[in-house]
């Protein structure tokens, strides 16, 4: 997530982003984004806890669920005036996808970052890339592991990525199967077990 903004897309300073899914990849690719100095990032999730999660980064987040207009008429009409700059599609649905291009200015940018199933076929009108739009994706956000290992753990560890802020929960390492349901359920973002409980 955190690379598909800064190597993939190069978000520029005081470009405008929406990122579709606020998991842990989502919320990487806003920290990405606020990084790179874009001037108004939407959060998009169908489940409203995920908001807390960024709310430190995301300038304004809404839930499909709450619009009867379809996502890409929400984010173009009703939230940006004409579309974002940057637009992330972190689910792995490849009819959000279409949906983040719909979204997405001329000459924009949409980087999908969520995988989809293998067997799973995407389908758009081709004028949008005729428009000038750009569609991207790439194998861990563009990092190479030896070369930018280095540099990613200088970045968390000058707190430059607000790792901490992915952590929802904490359990004793007793609790690992409690910590795999909440996963599962989209309660938890990230949980850290102790050794030691």
């Amino acid at each position: 997530g955190l690379g598909s903004a800064l190597n993939l897309a190069s978000v520029e300073a005081g470009s405008t982003v929406a990122v579709i899914g606020l998991g842990t990849v989502g919320l990487a690719a806003v920290e990405g984004a606020r990084i790179a100095g874009a001037t108004r990032i939407t959060g998009i999730d169908i489940l409203p806890r995920k908001f807390e999660a960024g709310q430190l980064v995301i300038w304004c987040d809404r839930n499909p669920q709450d619009h009867e207009a379809p996502l890409h008429e929400v984010v173009l009409l009703e939230l940006t005036n004409g579309g974002v700059d940057y637009r992330f599609e972190c689910v792995g649905k490849p009819h959000l996808l279409v949906q983040a291009l719909l979204s997405t200015t001329s000459y924009g940018t949409t980087v999908m970052v969520g995988a989809p199933r293998p067997d799973e076929m995407v389908t758009f009108p081709a004028a949008i890339l005729l428009s000038g739009h750009q569609l991207k994706s790439g194998y861990f956000g563009g990092f190479r592991g030896k070369s930018d290992m280095q540099k990613l753990v200088d970045m968390c560890s000058t707190k430059e990525i607000n790792l901490d802020g992915y952590i929802t929960h904490r359990l004793p390492f007793s609790e690992v199967n409690e910590g795999v349901k909440l996963l599962s359920s989209g309660s938890c973002i990230k949980c850290v077990f102790s050794m030691d409980g």
